[in-house]
């Protein structure tokens, strides 16, 4: 936007209040307030760092996302060569939370290809007929790693990761099935993917695939409703929701490897006015109970944000009239 002289400003101003036109204070309001947006996020993350110094932040990938306003801001959204797989790919390997890029990739598979929830699906190694529909909630609302495995089997990792790619999810993977089911074991893993590693997901990535979701099931579709109401369903609650001390939904998926540090939760919270992303991946970390507080301390922050940020995107008009020029500096 040019820099416009004072008495040119004042001179709009006082045709905009008399004809309650504000559209020039919108055009600053777009070209201002994402770089704001991302000030504030870093100053709470600052913050942050400085209560929670035990946390190893090279190791950790956020992304957020108000849905409202499209903006955004990531942290440590890096790549990395996977030998395993030949491929680079994203920083983090996200335990249990994987599940939910591979139900968004079966449900996307089964819309395109006009395949029903209620289709039943055969699984060779358990011998067991399943229908899909409830094998991705399983994997989901419990974190199933047998339902799980029984949809990485029946989609296939070509298939699971073109289907991600085909929307957009370029950085991330999905490499193999998870351990320890009846029917896992590390041999077979070696031999039919050649790795043990279950994903490689950037915190971008993650934000998409939740974005995707929340659209789609607003607009309807009955297979993105269908993960958006598994997420909710979730029973594991001690991170976004925690964070957000339960005043509101969150479609979630959380992410649990103790031994390898992995401590990460993906969500949309579902805030009455301003509703949100929030991606929180961690790896190699010495303390979960401290990574625990930390994913919690730094959703809370960065709900009461939101909230107050709720003012901005409902009362922009309100805001100009009582301080247009404090708002444009906002």
């Amino acid at each position: 936007m040019k820099k416009k002289t004072p008495l040119l400003f004042a001179l709009i101003l006082i045709t905009s209040i008399s004809t309650r036109d504000f559209s020039y204070v919108e055009e600053s309001l777009v070209q201002l307030e994402p770089s704001y947006f991302g000030q504030e996020v870093e100053a709470i993350l600052g913050h942050i760092q400085e209560r929670h110094e035990s946390i190893d932040y090279s190791n950790v990938g956020i992304y957020i996302e108000e849905l409202r306003t499209g903006n955004n801001w990531v942290y440590n959204n890096g790549l990395v060569y996977d030998p395993s797989t030949d491929k680079t790919k994203g920083l983090f390997s996200s335990a249990s939370a994987v599940k939910l890029p591979m139900a968004y990739a079966s449900l996307r598979y089964m819309e395109i290809n006009d395949i029903p929830l209620r289709a039943v699906a055969f699984d060779p190694l358990s011998k067991d007929n399943y229908v899909l529909s409830e094998a991705i909630r399983d994997s989901i609302v419990t974190s199933s790693v047998a339902a799980y495995n029984k949809l990485v089997r029946w989609l296939t990792i070509p298939v699971a990761n073109a289907t991600l790619e085909a929307d957009g999810i370029i950085n991330s993977t999905i490499n193999s099935e998870m351990g320890l089911d009846a029917y896992w074991s590390l041999e077979r893993n070696l031999r039919v993917y050649g790795t043990a590693n279950i994903s490689r997901f950037t915190p971008e990535d993650y934000g998409l695939i939740l974005k995707s979701v929340y659209n789609k099931s607003n607009e309807g579709n009955p297979y993105q409703m269908l993960l958006m109401q598994s997420l909710i369903d979730n029973k594991f609650h001690s991170r976004i929701p925690r964070g957000v001390s339960y005043r509101y939904e969150v479609a979630h998926k959380t992410g649990t490897y103790m031994e390898g540090g992995k401590i990460s939760d993906a969500g949309i919270v579902l805030h009455p006015t301003n509703p949100y992303i929030i991606v929180v991946l961690t790896d190699k970390q010495d303390d979960f109970i401290k990574t625990e507080k930390f994913i919690r301390d730094f959703v809370w922050h960065v709900d009461e944000l939101m909230s107050k940020r709720t003012l901005v995107i409902n009362r922009r008009i309100h805001l100009a009239v009582l301080s247009t020029d404090q708002y444009l500096l906002y």
